[in-house]
């Protein structure tokens, strides 16, 4: 790659980001901030040893690892930019409904994404399945269909602790019209994770294709 007096076309893309999110953060808010901290500390953890399913001791375990492997704080940081709020994250108030938020984000593309993880495990592709459904089926002994049953079911478990959290919330008052902004930019972002999951190509297969009128393909292709 060509290097420049302003580096290279890489690290020029690069400034160019970091500078954008920066001048929005100037505009109103300060999720782009928080956007690049996320980022590099995601980042950072690809230096960490890949685990394998069967060390977790517990379902509760694996969602504590999956939800900092998946990027939550990261999602939630761009749900934040992209509202320009100011809103903190890391209030002791909103730690158990964006912790439940997290769980569900990791808990619905595990289920998704379990089969395609597999085949490319079987296939050589991958060197490991670290997936909630595997884990699932490593703790309980089961088969995988079951296995994606149990893992539906704690979906189901985590939306129902999610209205807990938010009626809680509502009852007690604490969030100003700032934070629950900022609420409902990240279950717009769980939503669009439950959508994409759902009907992504990348996952479902020709299965999960987006037909237009009269059948032809429009699929989403990813």
């Amino acid at each position: 790659m060509p290097c420049t007096a302003e580096g290279t076309p890489l690290e020029q893309r690069i400034d160019a980001i970091r500078g954008g999110l920066l001048a929005g953060d100037e505009e109103e808010g300060n999720g782009g901030a928080e956007i690049l901290e996320t980022l590099i500390n995601f980042c950072h953890r690809s230096d960490d040893p890949v685990p394998v399913c069967n060390q977790f001791g517990s379902i509760r375990e694996y969602l504590d690892y999956r939800w900092t492997d998946v990027g939550n704080s990261f999602t939630f940081a761009c749900a934040k930019f992209s509202i320009r709020s100011h809103a903190d994250q890391h209030h002791p108030s909103l730690r158990p409904l964006l912790h439940h938020i997290g769980d569900h984000i990791s808990i619905v593309n595990d289920i998704a994404s379990y089969d395609k993880e597999k085949r490319n495990f079987e296939s050589g592709k991958a060197s490991s399945v670290i997936n909630l459904v595997d884990v699932i089926m490593q703790q309980e002994r089961l088969e995988a269909e079951p296995a994606k049953t149990m893992a539906y079911a704690w979906q189901l478990l985590t939306e129902d602790a999610i209205k807990g959290d938010l009626d809680r919330l509502k009852e007690s008052g604490v969030m100003g019209q700032e934070e629950w902004r900022f609420v409902d930019a990240c279950l717009g972002a769980a939503t669009g994770n439950l959508f994409t999951s759902v009907v992504i190509k990348r996952y479902g297969g020709e299965a999960a294709r987006v037909c237009c009128k009269g059948g032809e393909g429009g699929g989403s292709g990813m």
